[in-house]
């Protein structure tokens, strides 16, 4: 095999490394459906679908944040680790939604051990008795 040949397979070997590598980096961490999508009700915010992307538009300002496509998921999980900090209660074997006055909005039930490690380790929280 030629120098220049090799030299060429080597780079796109590298290149193709180099796309999977940020592919797995831009991939959302797995999530409890159920759990997420009861809690997702209450988040501060909507997703719309735009043509370059996806669009985070917040509930009571209206503003849209519009991260590129890699940024998109860690930018939703950064904003709800803020929101669950404020907004999230951990008992032993639910969670408490509180709105803006303290107000308990809804409280869901675990069903198994993995809802509560999600949502222990998702929104980075301990556990109130």
């Amino acid at each position: 095999m030629k120098n220049s040949t090799l030299v060429f397979v080597v780079l796109i070997l590298t290149f193709f490394g180099l796309g999977i590598m940020t592919f797995q980096d831009a991939k959302p961490k797995g999530k409890e459906e159920r759990i997420y999508k009861i809690l997702s009700q209450h988040f501060p915010y909507n997703i719309e679908k735009r043509v370059g992307g996806l669009t985070i538009v917040f509930k009571d300002t209206e503003e849209k944040v519009k991260p590129n496509n890699s940024e998109f998921f860690s930018k939703v999980e950064s904003i709800d680790k803020f929101w669950g900090k404020k907004h999230l209660l951990l008992k032993a074997n639910s969670i408490v939604v509180l709105d803006q006055n303290k107000t308990i909005v809804n409280e869901i039930e675990f069903e198994n051990i993995k809802e509560k490690e999600f949502v222990k380790t998702y929104f980075e929280l301990k556990e109130n008795r």
